[in-house]
């Protein structure tokens, strides 16, 4: 079993500006062994380290209150990781923002260093990821924009981002599924796979606005 990573994320913004978010993660299969053997390994403080950089990797800016790790001297089992953070939205106006990353894969930077390639591109990794995060929104406040829905890959790479606005629950919610297998990237498929790559980090970087209605 490869294993797979699921991510979910709540964050709730207040009419002051404040936001707060907590997360759970769960590793099942080989992904949860690979992250056991390195974080078993490490110094505390180092493990402290890293988990809190995989949290500002998401919400870039917030502060992390606190981060607990679950199951992992359970050798075989799955591996837990919960956390909190907080900060304040940013404001223009009557608009308030933050900036949300989906969990980002970091294709480009990884495997897209050149325009075009004469020998094959090869790809030894396995991702299946699922990112849920709910924005849960003050009365009558509401997203500026909805996200987009995105669906983008190639042949043992695919991608999806779903979002939608609940008016009643007062919910943004943002779904992401990436699945990637180990392949061989030839030079002819090589442009494709570029702008893949290229595709899913944009896709994975979010700029939310949102607020009360805008007085007029």
């Amino acid at each position: 079993d490869n294993g797979t990573r699921r991510i979910r994320v709540t964050i709730v913004a207040t009419a002051d500006g404040r936001i707060t978010a907590q997360g759970v993660e769960q590793m099942v299969g080989f992904v949860a062994s690979g992250w056991r053997y390195l974080l078993v390994r490490a110094p505390p403080e180092r493990r402290a380290r890293v988990l809190r950089g995989l949290v500002g990797q998401m919400l870039p800016g917030f502060e992390v209150d606190e981060v607990t790790l679950e199951d992992l001297d359970v050798r075989n089992g799955p591996l837990g990781f919960r956390w909190t953070a907080h900060s304040n939205l940013s404001r223009r106006e009557a608009v308030r923002s933050f900036s949300l990353n989906l969990s980002p894969e970091g294709l480009s930077r990884a495997t897209v260093q050149q325009p075009e390639r004469s020998t094959p591109l090869w790809m030894d990794r396995f991702t299946d990821l699922t990112v849920e995060v709910d924005v849960r929104l003050p009365p009558r406040w509401s997203p500026r924009h909805v996200p987009t829905v995105i669906r983008t890959g190639m042949a043992g790479a695919n991608y999806g981002r779903d979002a939608w606005w609940d008016d009643g629950e007062r919910i943004l919610a943002i779904r992401k599924r990436f699945q990637l297998t180990p392949l061989l990237v030839l030079p002819e498929a090589y442009p494709t796979w570029v702008r893949v790559a290229r595709a899913v980090d944009e896709a994975d970087t979010l700029f939310l606005e949102m607020g009360p209605p805008a007085q007029r």
